[in-house]
Parts: C-alpha cells; structure tokens; sequence
C-alpha cells in the first residue's frame, strides 16, 4: 500500500483478514482502526488514508458525509452493492436474487 507520500506501508491484519494497523518501513504505525462488529469506525487514528475494510469492502466517502447527503458515515462498496456498517446491511437487494 502506498499513502500520499508515494512511501511502501504494509498492512496488518486480523484473523478475519479486516485491516487493523498500517505501519510505514521503519515500523511505525501510521494509521490504526477500532471497528465496531459490522465494520463501523469506532475511531481512525493516524495521517494515512486506508479505505479497506472487511474482506472485498471498500470505504466510499462519496456516500456519506458529503453536502446533501443524509448519511453521516460513508457506505463501503462491496462490488455490486453498497454496505452500511451502521445498520450491517446492505442497501440493495442480492443481484443474484
């Protein structure tokens, strides 16, 4: 993974594979993640921007926080459906039926 700065960090992970910390090449932890059991954002701490989270999820602040938006937090794009972590649902129905 790379941040802003174009510099190599590496993820760590949980046993269910969800990003916990990422830390730079010397070691140090440049972001770290407290995620409530659906994948809410407990609390983000740190300068780099991680938008993985559980496994084939990815943080779409598109969604959420943005002007004329309802939504206080972002939906996380699950390739062919969005995922409130508030609510652990998806807001569409399976594609598949």
């Amino acid at each position: 993974m790379q941040n802003d700065a174009q510099e190599i960090s590496y993820i760590l992970w949980d046993s269910l594979f969800t990003p916990k910390k990422l830390v730079d090449s010397s070691g140090a932890v440049v972001w770290d993640a407290a995620l409530r059991p659906y994948g809410g954002e407990e609390s983000i701490l740190g300068s780099a921007v991680m938008n993985l989270r559980m496994p084939g999820q990815y943080v779409d602040e598109e969604t959420g926080r943005g002007s004329g938006s309802s939504l206080t937090h972002p939906l996380y794009y699950n390739y062919n459906r969005d995922y409130d972590p508030a609510t652990g649902r998806y807001t569409q129905v399976d594609p598949i039926g």
